[in-house]
């Protein structure tokens, strides 16, 4: 999940150039998958629970299992502005970034608003987490709040030892044995709390930079707790008491951080150009650099069914990787393609196609706003050499682009119309 105080885009001109230069951008990184079941759309939040995905988009909700796709909508409720997911057998929690929690009882057949006892500066939920018998939310403005898991009917403050209003901008929580911790806002601390103890406990996470700020999610392995800042990577040995930096590592205000078996994924991520993901494991003496991630990867992601998934600002990207190798595991190309010829043209391009392997192949004409006007279904049933038509009678003079996707690859190629 992203970091709330970088705001969603709002001017939809700025979203669609986000869209198109990730589109550009992603043939570059041909190993990154672009996940078809999600879209090209925002994503909020990714978590896994009871091994499946779980994908947060602006309005949807989308689960991945055994390979498949479903689309879970709220059944007429206003509730735009998703931001965070919990699940726990049929119940599905969903947090917003205006409008509290929407709670399913049947595994999204049915929803209602679940906002008892938020007062108005909590109806941004930025988590969840159990401890005990309880559910608990983080959220910007209004600190921590909880919720009987046997009832789940209304929320009550769970507040006692926060020391600020900003501290009260709560971006993540996370819970394990028996201890529940929180990331605050911008003063640097990460706070821990014991189950039925009296009041939450600060600790500084850099005391020489009491102007960092703190993001979402925690990551603990093989005993060491982890948590991503604006200006690094912090570890902890003592479950939250001490933290010390990892060094070697930057910052950024939508970092990467992941658990991979035994092993921590960690990238400074940033909006407009690419950065490194690093592999940090007990025995390595310093992070080792893996990848790239995409342009416009946006927050934490999660490792499910041996891939990497991130997010983005215009889908939901996957990567294989071997943990046991901590290496990328890349496959073959799926297919290829020529340079549209001739280019640029008045009436009709061409374009080479080469397949590898049978299956189901969308070919979409796109505008430079990330427009799909115009797509074509085609149909392999193996090894395959073709000739593709563009068809440009109906386009008017400008730059376009091909996008063709097939079994989680997608490969793009520009042209421009010339009238």
């Amino acid at each position: 999940m992203r970091y709330f105080a970088v705001q969603k885009y709002s001017n939809t001109m700025l979203r669609k150039i986000i869209l198109l230069v990730f589109i550009i951008s992603s043939s570059i990184f041909p190993q990154w998958m672009f996940e078809e079941g999600p879209g090209q759309t925002y994503i909020f939040d990714v978590q896994v629970y009871d091994n499946k995905l779980y994908v947060v988009t602006d309005s949807v909700l989308f689960v991945k299992s055994d390979e498949i796709w479903k689309r879970i909508s709220l059944n007429g409720h206003p509730a735009q502005s998703l931001y965070s997911v919990f699940v726990q057998n049929d119940i599905i929690l969903l947090g917003t970034s205006n409008n509290g929690v929407f709670i399913s009882r049947n595994a999204g057949e049915t929803w209602s608003h679940f906002a008892n006892g938020l007062p108005d500066n909590a109806l941004t939920v930025s988590g969840f987490a159990t401890l005990g018998d309880y559910l608990y939310i983080s959220t910007v403005g209004g600190g921590v709040y909880r919720s009987a898991l046997s009832q789940l009917t209304a929320w009550t403050g769970y507040n006692e030892g926060i020391l600020s209003g900003l501290d009260f901008n709560i971006n993540g929580i996370y819970s394990e044995n028996g201890r529940i911790f929180i990331s605050a806002g911008g003063n640097g601390y990460v706070y821990y709390r014991d189950h039925g103890a009296d009041s939450w406990m600060p600790r500084f996470v850099a005391s020489i930079l009491p102007e960092i700020t703190l993001f979402p999610e925690f990551v603990s392995v093989d005993g060491s707790l982890y948590v991503a800042g604006s200006a690094g990577l912090y570890k902890s040995l003592d479950r939250g008491e001490t933290w010390v930096k990892v060094e070697g590592l930057n910052g950024s205000f939508n970092p990467l951080l992941i658990k991979a078996g035994g092993q921590v994924i960690y990238s400074p991520l940033k909006l407009t150009s690419t950065a490194m993901l690093y592999r940090i494991e007990n025995g390595l003496t310093s992070p080792q650099p893996l990848f790239e991630a995409p342009v416009f990867a946006d927050g934490n992601g999660v490792y499910y069914s041996g891939k990497i998934y991130q997010p983005t600002a215009a889908g939901l990207y996957s990567k294989m990787y071997d943990v046991t190798s901590g290496e990328p595991v890349v496959s073959p190309s799926q297919f290829q393609l020529s340079s549209v010829y001739p280019n640029p043209f008045n009436s009709t391009g061409t374009v080479n196609v080469s397949i590898e392997l049978p299956g189901e192949y969308l070919f979409e004409i796109i505008s430079v706003t990330g427009e799909v006007l115009n797509s074509t279904t085609h149909f392999s049933e193996g090894k395959q050499y073709f000739q593709y038509r563009i068809d440009g009678k109906n386009l008017s003079s400008g730059t376009y682009f091909l996008r063709v996707s097939g079994l989680q690859e997608s490969l793009l190629q520009k042209f421009i119309i010339l009238k």
